[in-house]
């Protein structure tokens, strides 16, 4: 009895083993290698402006907003009424003209001579 007792523990053992060597323990140790993720949405243009600066804009689908995301904040704008208006929140202004981007907040430039990145 003692034998076959042994022998059951045994193969009992080498059975769980086995089936613990395929589970992901790494993901259980704090000190693995993670992988760090864009904080940039995957919709998001990112902009190469003035002063080595960059702006990071997400262009809702119709065009009638913009949404300007900085690490801390984001805020939405909204198409102005007015020709060649750009967007507006009525505190800050972005506009395109000859291709550039500029982000004006009040009466300060914040972007300026911003493009998108070639490709």
């Amino acid at each position: 009895m003692t034998f076959s007792k042994s022998l059951i523990v045994a193969v009992v053992s080498v059975l769980l083993v086995a089936g613990c060597s395929s589970a992901e323990f790494s993901r259980l140790n704090p000190w693995a290698a993670v992988a760090e993720q864009s904080r940039i949405p995957s919709d998001a243009t990112v902009y190469a402006c003035a002063s080595n600066k960059q702006l990071v804009v997400r262009h809702p689908e119709g065009g009638k907003s913009v949404v300007i995301i900085y690490p801390e904040r984001e805020f939405r704008l909204d198409l102005a009424p007015s020709p060649g208006g750009g967007y507006t929140n009525g505190r800050a202004i972005f506009s395109t003209k000859d291709g550039e981007i500029t982000l004006v907040e009040g009466n300060e430039t914040l972007f300026s001579g911003c493009r998108k990145p070639a490709g």
